[in-house]
């Protein structure tokens, strides 16, 4: 049996803006930092796109957000046989997964398992959310290119087993994304919504009367976040210039940080900012993407074990 006070764990929510990524993503492969350390650490899988925040008319929503209550849950129970204290349970998450973690914050502030909170890049009001009448349409958008849009319930109707998980990813592919507030982002078709269970309507409102969960919180974000945001708006045919990134990273980043940890320390909770500056040859997506989205995992995780700046002959 493991000591009675076992090794801190360590839970990890991987970014994606909760359309992509999964625990094998070396943004969420906690091998190494588990080997470096005296912990544990635990990537949490959830349901995502259409399948963790489906749109369709008096379904449940934000099953993503659910997916992780019940994985930290399972742990609270059961990580003390893989040699964990359930006692000093510590949740983080990048970009969207950070959003996550900041979410439960105020979900859970009565019960919230975990005994310290960590947001890299991404906290409450860092991202705009899709209406609850776009997400709805949406679905239908899926629905019908599905077949399903004459059903009487299009939910039950693309449960059917002859339409695939692949049928219904390749369908999502091709409904456009939101405008996110600005050209450098953009709010995928489906994504978390306000339900006031997991996610509310007025952050403001909430955090200025401290209605978040106590715990101790570590909030940052990198120096130069639109390093990587660029590349999917260029993709996106969406054009954007120096000043447009900045203020993106204003408003997404460092704005969101700040206010954030000054609602906590207003209330005495234990708070934590940083800016991270990162450069690294081997990291670099092209020359000047700086300090971006992401990049600071590679230290966190030491995934740049497993990246290089050179090419290898085949």
């Amino acid at each position: 049996m493991p000591p009675a006070s076992g090794k801190p764990v360590l839970v990890l929510f991987h970014g994606g803006r909760f359309a992509g990524s999964n625990t094998n993503s070396p943004f969420a492969n906690g091998q190494h930092l588990a080997n470096a350390e005296d912990l544990v650490v635990v990537s949490v899988n959830y349901r995502l796109n259409a399948f963790g925040f489906p749109g369709a008319p008096g379904a449940d929503t934000n099953l993503g957000l659910r997916d992780q209550r019940l994985a930290v849950e399972w742990l609270r129970d059961n990580v003390a046989a893989f040699g964990g204290d359930p006692e000093r349970i510590v949740i983080a998450g990048q970009s969207s997964g950070g959003a996550a973690v900041d979410w439960w914050s105020y979900a859970y502030k009565q019960d919230p398992i975990a005994h310290g909170l960590i947001s890299t890049s991404g906290n409450a009001f860092s991202f705009p959310m899709n209406t609850a009448q776009k997400q709805r349409d949406n679905w239908f958008a899926l629905a019908t290119a599905l077949g399903c849009r004459s059903a009487s319930d299009t939910l039950i109707c693309m449960r059917s087993s002859n339409i695939t998980t692949q049928a219904i990813t390749a369908a999502v592919a091709k409904i456009a994304p939101s405008p996110g507030g600005s050209p450098v982002r953009s709010t995928p078709p489906f994504y978390p919504m306000v339900d006031n269970q997991t996610i509310f309507g007025d952050y403001l409102s909430l955090s200025s009367t401290g209605a978040f969960a106590r715990l101790p919180y570590l909030q940052g974000h990198n120096n130069y976040e639109q390093g990587y945001y660029v590349i999917p708006a260029f993709a996106q045919g969406r054009n954007v210039t120096a000043a447009q990134t900045a203020q993106f990273l204003l408003e997404s980043f460092v704005c969101p940080v700040s206010y954030e940890a000054r609602q906590r320390i207003k209330v005495g909770v234990p708070t934590w900012a940083y800016r991270y500056f990162g450069d690294w040859n081997n990291t670099r997506l092209y020359p000047t993407s700086g300090a971006y989205h992401g990049t600071e995992l590679h230290m966190i995780l030491g995934s740049s074990e497993d990246a290089s700046d050179s090419f290898s002959e085949l």
